[in-house]
């Protein structure tokens, strides 16, 4: 029996979190001060899915957006983004 594709968690995961980070109006540098020691290249590699997160993060970066760790997890839609900075 072939076996099926394991959920894109990274993908949810990087949308919600993006998702969540703009609902509030917080920049990347804002988040990224709050809850990862200022590292703003890792909150961009996150959101772009490139980064295999551990629970200590996902657990940092729910504390700092107001939300569960498992609304960061579950299923998003995930919205492909063209390079650059959205418009205002």
């Amino acid at each position: 029996m072939p076996r099926s594709r394991p959920e894109p968690l990274s993908e949810y995961f990087a949308a919600n979190v993006r998702r969540v980070r703009e609902q509030l109006g917080m920049s990347q540098e804002d988040l990224a001060e709050a809850a990862l020691k200022g590292d703003v290249r890792r909150l961009q590699r996150l959101e772009a899915g490139e980064y295999d997160v551990r629970l200590s993060t996902v657990a940092a970066l729910a504390h700092h957006l107001g939300v569960q760790g498992s609304a960061l997890l579950g299923p998003a839609k995930v919205v492909s983004r063209g390079p650059g900075r959205p418009p205002r």
